[in-house]
């Protein structure tokens, strides 16, 4: 999943920096399957009759408290030299319990704050994307876009899973489901970073225009590219049909 915002400022040599409302997308991993009742509570195992055993206990599951998403902030422009501007790429977890795959299935879509409408997820990947620039006159009416910066940060949410059993089997198909979760996350990481790199080129090579429009013209455009970088998250998604073709699906 794939939630992003934006912010842009614009100035001038006659004006304050001014900017626009952020606004917000959002795009998915794999769903994740409505919970099964009980399946937390703790179960019983019993011997073969032959054996004459004794009935055991499974170890108990505690139970999952809420996680919340793990969100970026955007890069201060300000200080910053002219040119793309990444933040470190933060990632956050949320804890999830489970001695089987069904369990910690269950946990995943009750404590996984990746949430769109009623659909539930595993992990996200958000992103803030924000710019500024100059504009410089050359005397007459005709202006130019100098000093254009362009910052990106990323975050990322991922499920935590606590093993409360050893269980080598049921670990091993975690690893494989985290690992392959995160190859289709950090995919999403790449096209935020591809698409800020292609808004700073945009802007650097922004054509010349009237003082009057060039501002409007410049945020019109980068929202555009934003816009792009929104469908094209969502292609992501859609081709991966959110990462379950690339392994990130627990079974």
């Amino acid at each position: 999943l794939v939630m992003g915002s934006v912010w842009a400022a614009n100035t001038t040599v006659q004006h304050a920096a001014t900017a626009t409302a952020p606004a917000s997308t959002t795009t998915s991993s794999q769903p994740l399957a409505t919970a099964v009742a009980a399946t937390a509570a703790a179960q019983q195992t019993t011997a073969k009759p032959a054996t004459g055993a004794a009935v055991h206990k499974s170890n108990p599951v505690p139970a999952c408290a809420a996680g919340a998403v793990t969100q970026p902030q955007a890069v201060s422009l300000s200080s910053s030299q002219p040119g793309l501007i990444k933040a470190p790429q933060l990632t956050g977890t949320y804890t999830i319990y489970g001695n089987d795959v069904s369990q910690i299935n269950n946990q995943m879509f009750t404590c996984s704050p990746v949430t769109i409408g009623s659909n539930h997820f595993a992990a996200s990947t958000d992103y803030v994307i924000s710019w500024n620039f100059g504009i410089r006159s050359d005397g007459s009416d005709t202006c130019t876009l100098t000093d254009v910066r362009v910052g990106l940060a990323v975050s990322q949410t991922f499920p935590a899973w606590q093993a409360t059993a050893n269980n080598p089997a049921v670990a091993a198909q975690w690893h494989r489901f985290i690992t392959n979760l995160a190859t289709h996350e950090n995919g999403h990481a790449q096209l935020d970073s591809q698409y800020a790199q292609s808004l700073l080129h945009n802007l650097q090579s922004f054509p010349a225009a009237s003082c009057d429009t060039i501002s409007a013209a410049a945020n019109a455009r980068s929202q555009s590219i934003v816009a792009d970088l929104n469908r094209a998250n969502d292609s992501y998604d859609a081709t991966t049909n959110h990462g379950s073709t690339q392994g990130a699906i627990l079974r």
